[in-house]
């Protein structure tokens, strides 16, 4: 199925998605080798006016997991701008029809303004889009009240109406990387509208704001070696001047090496949301060797060409182009902007960071969260090598165990991974094996345990299976859902 997103997910520097004209009801069946499944395109009504959603869901009636009835998951893609009603990232339309034919019913959605084109059909949602602010965690509500039986489309439809066997009272959220934030954000704040919710799981979210100042393994300066030493060849972007990590007080940045560059010559550029190219007149990076210019050989800031960034390095620090108030911007994690008062206009002020943060970040949501919803059950899906971030040296999967830890802290049950039966069924059912390293563990370990173990725990890298574990993970927590 040919797509064209018109809101594209683009972001980065040069350094280091009209009103819809497809059908209101519309249903397409796909055959499949273990059974049909049918999907149906419709509008919800939001406060920030109608969004659209792809219902994808078993096409016979006794084809749900439990016979007649079977669980709704609701997907949140990641990156901070547009998906597809498709499928992107690791999980494609595909995988959704797959994870149908387990017996659930799937609805992916569009964050408000966002425009699609599908088999040449525009589908266009209402209001303006915020970079996942207000108006997407508004529209979020309205996706699982929709779920949950608590809203009909704008087309009058309840969801059985369309799905006979979808069971309100099982309703998960599927929060691949980014997404898990607008999930959480959306948990903190609508969390009393939203109690019945069942399950959640997360992909390797970045669930605060510094996180994403550590590098990338799409910085990877030589991704033909191992240059760290980690067992990865494509992981050695990370920022050796983030410090090391602690559970109390997140990344350790060497702030003090943070310098803004005008004289160089040399600039960032920022690509938005809507296409639109801003340039940085100067750069923003860590200092390695004090002479307070950006040194970099062919672009690359690994100037003794080992394939890595070493401290005596440079580290060119990007940011998120977004919108405030209507005002394109650069935003920074809140402690390296804190740390850079003499920035230009164009990169958000310390009283606009920490007001564009407070909405987008999973730690600071999950406590009110797991207050308004205590009963809500998680598993944390992660594999050895995070699908965006390098391996932390001292702290692996740092960011991973400060969500468990979270959820502990919480009072949530929550598991890092799933039950290694229900993974072993899915490889099964596709003829592959699981491999022998994939750990065992049970849900609620004390976190003292888990913090020594994170790496023994990850799954195996098998990328190829990747929705075999988010099946299996949706399977476990549904089924609890259903023994109760």
């Amino acid at each position: 199925m040919g797509r064209t997103l018109v809101l594209l997910t683009l972001i980065g520097t040069s350094i280091g998605c009209d009103g819809g004209s497809g059908s209101n009801h519309e249903e397409e069946a796909a055959a499949s080798p273990t059974g049909a499944v049918a999907n149906t395109f419709i509008q919800i009504p939001t406060d920030v006016g109608k969004i659209w959603a792809r219902v994808f869901y078993p096409e016979g009636v006794n084809e749900y997991r439990y016979g007649t009835a079977g669980p709704v998951a609701v997907y949140i893609d990641g990156n901070t701008t547009a998906w597809s009603l498709n499928g992107s990232g690791k999980t494609s339309l595909e995988d959704f029809e797959r994870i149908v034919r387990e017996g659930f019913v799937v609805i992916t959605w569009h964050l408000p303004g966002t425009t699609e084109m599908i088999e040449g059909k525009t589908y266009a949602s209402d209001g303006t889009f915020d970079y996942r602010g207000e108006d997407s965690i508004a529209a979020l509500r309205d996706v699982l009240k929709f779920a949950m039986g608590d809203l009909s489309s704008a087309e009058g439809h309840p969801l059985t109406s369309i799905a006979p066997g979808a069971d309100p009272d099982n309703v998960g959220l599927i929060g691949f990387s980014n997404g898990g934030n607008l999930a959480w954000a959306t948990l903190d704040q609508h969390g009393t509208e939203l109690s019945g919710l069942a399950w959640y799981v997360g992909y390797e979210t970045p669930i605060d704001n510094e996180t994403r100042g550590v590098g990338r393994i799409h910085s990877d300066p030589d991704n033909s070696t191992d240059a760290r030493g980690t067992g990865f060849k494509n992981d050695d972007g990370f920022n050796p001047h983030a410090g090391s990590w602690s559970e109390e007080g997140g990344w350790n940045f060497d702030t003090e090496k943070l310098v803004y560059n005008t004289t160089s010559g040399k600039t960032m550029k920022f690509k938005f949301a809507d296409g639109t190219i801003m340039t940085l007149p100067g750069m923003i990076f860590f200092e390695g060797n004090g002479n307070n210019y950006p040194d970099q050989i062919a672009g690359s800031c690994d100037t003794n060409g080992n394939g890595k960034f070493d401290v005596t390095e440079d580290f060119v620090f990007g940011g998120n182009p977004v919108e405030i108030a209507g005002e394109k911007k650069i935003v920074l994690p809140i402690r390296v902007r804190e740390a850079m008062p003499n920035l230009p206009s164009q990169v958000a002020t310390v009283t606009e960071t920490i007001e564009y943060w407070s909405k987008r970040e999973m730690a600071a949501s999950i406590p009110v969260a797991a207050a308004q919803n205590p009963t809500l059950e998680t598993i944390l899906f992660y594999s050895r090598l995070d699908h965006d971030l390098p391996f932390f040296p001292g702290s692996p999967h740092a960011h991973i165990y400060a969500g468990y830890a979270l959820h502990m802290d919480n009072g949530l049950w929550v598991r890092l991974n799933p039950a290694r039966s229900y993974v072993e069924d899915l490889f099964s059912k596709e003829g592959a094996t699981l491999p022998e390293t994939y750990a065992e563990n049970e849900p609620n370990l004390p976190k003292s345990t888990v913090r020594e173990v994170m790496h023994d725990l990850a799954a195996p890298e098998v990328t190829d299976h990747y929705w075999l574990y988010l099946a299996a993970s949706m399977n476990e927590l549904a089924d609890r859902k259903n023994a109760e």
